[in-house]
């Protein structure tokens, strides 16, 4: 008697486990650990937050906060309320910077700790200081705008003239007569000059009729002005 032929199933492939990067592992094993605990205490005692690249760390200010010392940088252009101010704030570190060009005088209120103070090698935070713009007196700015330039003849001794008073030495009527004999020489030509005993000088002028005229120079003068 024939059977009939039967037909078996093929069993099922066994299922693959899905493929694992390694490194990708370790990579999210560091991350997790960091962000579990990502405050880190240095060696120096300073403190840092490990995060993964993807994370940023965000300050959240304290409007309430004030600073740990004061951020000042006060201009004065009067002596006695910059004195009042640094003698108020102060202290054994403190010091006094001039800057003579610039006509300053500058007080570090929280300079750096004298080396006599056992503090010494440590840093101050220098954020506070009161300087004092000295402002040139009138007489001293025109002097000062006039020095270093060569000046027409008139002129010059226009500006002798009106800043006679300015002058101690030599008198001062002396120095408007040198005025006008300026003015007097004007078109006349200059020939020679000679030094005296007391350093002074003797120029020599001729007018187009050839006439001569000397004039004593003083060597230098002295100038009583505020500064």
């Amino acid at each position: 008697m024939a059977q009939a032929p039967t037909s078996a199933a093929a069993a099922p492939a066994a299922a693959q486990p899905p493929f694992c990067d390694p490194r990708a592992a370790l990579d999210v094993a560091l991350d997790a650990a960091r962000l579990a605990n990502p405050v880190i205490t240095g060696p120096d005692g300073r403190r840092y937050a490990a995060l993964p690249k993807s994370h940023g760390l965000t300050e959240l200010p304290n409007r309430a906060e004030l600073p740990a010392w004061p951020t000042e940088a006060l201009v004065f252009d009067d002596q006695a309320s910059q004195i009042a101010y640094v003698n108020r704030f102060r202290d054994d570190r403190s010091i006094l910077i001039a800057d003579y060009r610039a006509l300053t005088v500058t007080a570090r209120l929280d300079w750096h700790p004298h080396n006599a103070n056992p503090a010494f090698h440590t840093a101050a935070p220098d954020h506070h200081a009161a300087t004092l713009k000295l402002l040139d007196s009138e007489e001293f700015a025109r002097w000062n705008a006039a020095a270093g330039k060569m000046h027409d003849q008139a002129d010059f001794a226009r500006f002798l003239e009106e800043n006679s008073t300015d002058i101690g030495y030599p008198d001062p009527a002396m120095m408007i007569e040198i005025a006008r004999d300026f003015e007097a020489t004007a078109g006349s030509t200059y020939k020679s000059s000679v030094r005296l005993d007391n350093g002074d000088r003797r120029l020599t002028f001729e007018t187009d009729t050839r006439a001569r005229e000397d004039m004593v120079i003083p060597q230098k003068f002295d100038l009583f002005i505020p500064v």
